[in-house]
């Protein structure tokens, strides 16, 4: 064979060489395009699942919230010796001008003292009626400074504020809007009577809700709105 003969045998092998490995990249280049349709379909998917799981924690929350509608915490008044939580219960009622007696309490405790808090652990009261609950509510707005000498009780002034029973996923992100409120000066941060927590920037501008991270994320940080 001579060497022009070996030459164009050389070269058609190298043809068929490239042919095969142009095939291989072809099927190669399918591959990766099939799996790339596979990755974004169960991106998609994921999507649509953490979105479910979002929805049906939301929903889960409401629900709890729903069953505590009747039920205010009582935070700062210190604790006493012998106390007896319904009677330090109507004390504060009566400070803030909403009479009741003690068969409108369900039920009342004192809640679990946080290890890395200096102030008394809150109480937590249930009312037979959410309309007392929401009376209380009222009512303490029109009381300047309500402190336990305000209710009767010895000691140094303890300021005295009573909340709505929030969930816990909600105080979390009460928590994480206040410190907003905090970082970019918004004008008002309040928890209305469904214990739904609602913004204001600015003095007379749009209220924004806020019942989960998407929501709180979408708030606006400039005070121009």
């Amino acid at each position: 064979m001579s060497s022009f003969e070996k030459l164009q045998e050389s070269l058609s092998s190298c043809h068929a060489k490239l042919d095969n490995n142009a095939e291989i990249l072809v099927t190669q280049g399918e591959l990766i395009a099939s799996q790339q349709e596979i990755i974004r379909t169960l991106q998609t998917e994921n999507e649509a699942l953490k979105q479910k799981i979002d929805d049906l924690s939301m929903q889960a929350d409401d629900l709890e919230q729903c069953g505590r509608r009747n039920t205010l915490e009582i935070h700062g008044i210190p604790v006493a010796d012998r106390e007896v939580v319904s009677k330090v219960v109507l004390q504060t009622c009566q400070a803030v001008g909403v009479q009741i007696g003690a068969e409108e309490i369900d039920c009342c405790h004192r809640l679990k003292k946080r290890p890395d808090s200096r102030n008394p652990p809150p109480i937590i009261v249930k009312f037979v009626r959410r309309t007392i609950a929401h009376e209380i509510m009222q009512q303490k707005r029109s009381v300047n400074k309500l402190s336990i000498r305000r209710m009767g009780m010895q000691g140094e002034t303890h300021p005295v504020y009573i909340n709505l029973s929030l969930t816990a996923p909600r105080k979390i992100l009460l928590s994480k809007v206040r410190k907003l409120q905090k970082e970019f000066g918004f004008k008002y941060v309040w928890v209305d009577k469904t214990s739904t927590i609602k913004i204001r920037i600015v003095e007379n501008g749009r209220i924004y809700t806020v019942r989960c991270e998407k929501d709180l994320k979408a708030v606006p940080t400039t005070v121009n709105c």
